[in-house]
């Protein structure tokens, strides 16, 4: 059958999009824990975004 490649497909989709996720997390979770993006209980862009909020 023609529709035999569709659901390996979709599977290898769905796969690939979940690891992509998890390592976007997974990079997200370490650089906020590394403290490269402002204080330690400042998350990224906190600060930046209480300072557009009080113009």
């Amino acid at each position: 059958m023609p529709a035999d490649w569709q659901t390996p497909a979709a599977f290898l989709a769905v796969a690939f999009a979940a690891v992509w996720l998890l390592v976007r997390a997974w990079r997200k979770r370490v650089r906020a824990a590394s403290g490269a993006c402002g204080s330690s209980d400042e998350g990224c862009g906190c600060g930046s975004l209480k300072k557009n909020l009080k113009r």
